[in-house]
């Protein structure tokens, strides 16, 4: 790795002026493999008059082995802009004695896009070779390869232009602060594989990956520092933040015959769709007179869900998975902190919630011919509790459709963080036992958990809008001495 960086900056009076300039270059390879390769060539320059006008501008000459020739440099520049009003002569401080805006836009760069290499260039393997004829085992003495990979000449960089609105205010000599951030983002180019393009099989290979994906992004955030020290004992601090955001897919390549319902396009990443169901058959009648599913139709029994016809095509099956609710991604997120010290005392406790977001966490009833049986059975239907809040919990029966019972609003409050401590003065006994510092703490992390969910299990999300195992988060309390010699 080669780096290179020089560095300015100088006053002329009011005006402050800085830059830099950085070039890099990567080589890396381990074993046999061939060498991977990056280069950057970055810039930086400043100037602000007086701490009142603030202008930035960036950019970036950025190579990468991973495109082809003539895609892998890009050229993706930023600027920056700030208006420091309260440094102007005609603010009138008071109790509001700091205000400053700024804007920022600009365009970035994505080159790990993929976990395979050369996506440009068409591969070959070794085939074999062909035989004589169809009567006989010989075969002809030349090897014939196939192509294993289509390559795409135009893969290139994914790109994503964004822009950010903040307003800074400070209030009693920043004791107050409020910080507020509006954004919005536009991914573009984004890669899609084979395995996601809309390509019919008569194309016969997996289609090469290409740059076709498109997203928007919006949101905003809103945080509150507080700090004051009240008298000559008491300090009181505190933080609140919240964000939002969203983001919809533009284009995703979806095959222009599907229902709208049923394409990415128009909808968030991740989405969770299910089956919906529409209440239980309670009856045989009820079985009899019921849509038919595509599979295990005559397995239907009274105590089953009887599941929505979504697209009205008179059949259940997959296609009638629609979308609900949120994606596994909270769209609302937000965090309380307080603290307190009196003296050698201090308190302080944190609050962590998320809202707008759904979890598909499945517990299946004998699930693998195993007898186990879940905590929301207990609550199953009977032809005496047709009103009950859980299926029938069967054994050994196929047929049984569980719609959207698994989905679950996820969101929830945790009360993350808590401790209460005191520290000594360095009394003459402390000194004698050469003793500077001593501090007594009682703390603790998850102690408590406000939820829909069925339980706390908020670290198993894969990403995807499902979960893996069931390993609650753990809840930890700590009882300490601290000491400093």
């Amino acid at each position: 790795m080669y780096q290179f960086q020089l560095n300015y900056a100088r006053q002329f009076g009011d005006h402050n002026v800085t830059a830099m300039g950085l070039a890099k270059r990567e080589e890396y390879a381990k074993g046999s493999m061939f060498k991977n390769f990056r280069e950057d060539w970055v810039f930086r320059g400043t100037y602000d008059y007086k701490t009142k006008y603030l202008f930035e501008v960036n950019g970036a000459y950025n190579g990468s082995e991973q495109f082809g020739p003539g895609y892998r440099f890009d050229f993706f520049p930023s600027v920056g802009l700030g208006w420091v009003i309260s440094n102007e002569s005609f603010f009138k401080a008071g109790v509001f004695d700091h205000f400053k805006l700024r804007y920022s836009v600009g365009k970035v760069g994505d080159d790990n896009i993929s976990g395979a290499r050369w996506l440009y260039a068409s591969q070959l393997a070794f085939g074999g070779q062909a035989r004589l004829g169809e009567q006989t085992n010989g075969t002809s003495p030349y090897s014939f390869y196939r192509e294993s990979v289509v390559g795409n000449p135009d893969i290139h960089w994914e790109t994503a232009l964004k822009a950010n609105y903040g307003i800074e205010l400070g209030f009693w000599q920043n004791a107050l602060n409020v910080n507020i951030d509006i954004y919005n983002e536009e991914r573009t180019d984004i890669l899609m594989t084979g395995a996601q393009r809309n390509v019919p099989p008569f194309f016969g290979a997996t289609p090469p990956s290409a740059n076709l994906g498109r997203v928007k992004s919006k949101g905003f955030e809103i945080e509150v520092n507080f700090n004051k020290q009240l008298n000559a004992f008491w300090r009181l601090w505190g933080n609140a933040s919240f964000s939002r955001n969203t983001n919809k897919i533009i284009f995703r390549d979806d095959a222009p015959l599907l229902y709208d319902y049923q394409k990415q396009a128009g909808y968030p990443i991740g989405q969770t769709r299910s089956q919906i169901s529409a209440g239980f058959y309670n009856n045989w009648d009820e079985v009899y007179a019921s849509v038919p599913t595509e599979n295990n139709d005559l397995q239907k029994l009274p105590g089953y869900y009887n599941l929505v016809d979504f697209n009205g095509d008179g059949v259940i099956k997959a296609d009638d998975s629609a979308p609900v609710g949120y994606s596994g991604i909270p769209q609302n997120t937000g965090t309380f902190t307080l603290g307190a010290d009196l003296k050698g005392l201090s308190f302080s406790v944190q609050f962590y919630g998320v809202a707008n977001v759904n979890r598909v966490i499945p517990f299946n009833n004998y699930l693998n011919n195993t007898d186990i049986l879940f905590g929301h059975a207990r609550d199953y239907w009977s032809k005496d509790n047709p009103n009950a809040s859980s299926f029938l919990p069967r054994w050994k029966t196929p047929g049984e459709n569980a719609g959207n019972y698994f989905v679950y609003d996820a969101s929830f409050l945790r009360l993350r963080n808590a401790e209460i401590a005191y520290s000594f003065d360095r009394s003459e006994h402390l000194k004698k036992k050469n003793i500077s510092n001593m501090r007594i703490f009682l703390n603790g992390t998850n102690l408590f958990f406000w939820s829909k969910l069925p339980d706390d299990r908020e670290g198993t999300y894969d990403g995807g809008g499902a979960t893996t195992g069931a390993y609650p988060t753990m809840r930890r309390i700590n009882l300490g001495i601290d000491f400093s010699f």
